[in-house]
């Protein structure tokens, strides 16, 4: 099981002196801000419920960038964003309370019919996810290539089950996870096969648009890759909280 360094919760360019340590429990640390009024449980290392919530933050969410605050203070924005149908954020954040001990609000959205958001602004959680994580800052319009699949490497089932709840569709002869980034689904592609032995095709052009490609996908046709991979993920339990049928 993968150690976490937590040493990266403090970040020099925001922080005169690091975030506060109040007590170490079995599997996780209570971290206090220096002002003492954000408690975070944070995880010592990587688990299976973790790897979940990764998969779906690079799927339906997003960590901003840092914001200036103008009143309350001054300081700096610090929110973590998952966009989703009402019931599938109200599980999340169930599981987000039992992993980090936070409550997240949940926000309609204005500009998707029966979509709401699940917003944390939190500095420790986004400090957390950015540094030790290694989730990049902004919408997935502006998002690389994430690097960092070794960090998930133990738990593939449950990191590909949270893309597949998020970004991924399950028919009947296939299964598809779609993304705006290709070179993110060439890495996952070879992830899952190296980690899970099953064998996504593509990427390919999922969405197009006056010439633009828009998104792309990588799918499973074959039947035995398919029935095995649904039976991992079924066997994962109650955090598997949005059904992939889209």
């Amino acid at each position: 099981m993968s150690w976490l360094d937590l040493g990266l919760l403090f970040d020099p360019r925001f922080d005169i002196l690091p975030p506060r340590i109040s007590s170490i429990c079995r599997g996780f640390v209570r971290v206090t801000s220096l002002s003492g009024k954000q408690l975070v449980r944070i995880p010592i290392r990587m688990n299976g419920k973790l790897a979940y919530l990764i998969g779906v933050i690079i799927g339906d969410g997003y960590l901003s960038k840092p914001a200036r605050r103008k009143s309350h203070g001054g300081g700096y924005y610090w929110r973590v964003v998952i966009t989703g149908p009402r019931n599938y954020l109200i599980g999340l954040r169930r599981l987000f309370f039992e992993i980090f001990g936070l409550h997240g609000e949940l926000v309609k959205d204005r500009r998707k019919m029966n979509t709401w958001q699940l917003r944390f602004a939190n500095k420790i959680l986004h400090r957390f996810l950015r540094r030790v994580i290694g989730l990049p800052q902004g919408r997935k319009t502006t998002h690389g290539s994430w690097s960092r699949f070794v960090i998930v490497k133990d738990f593939p089932v449950h990191f590909i089950a949270g893309m597949l709840h998020s970004d991924g569709y399950v028919g009947k002869h296939y299964i598809g996870i779609v993304q705006k980034r290709f070179r993110f689904l060439e890495r996952l592609k070879k992830f899952a096969n190296q980690r899970l032995k099953v064998h996504f095709r593509g990427p390919v052009v999922n969405r197009r648009n006056n010439g633009k490609t828009l998104a792309w996908i990588i799918s499973i046709y074959n039947k035995r890759d398919r029935d095995s991979l649904i039976r991992r993920i079924a066997r994962l339990g109650v955090y598997a909280v949005k059904s992939a049928n889209r």
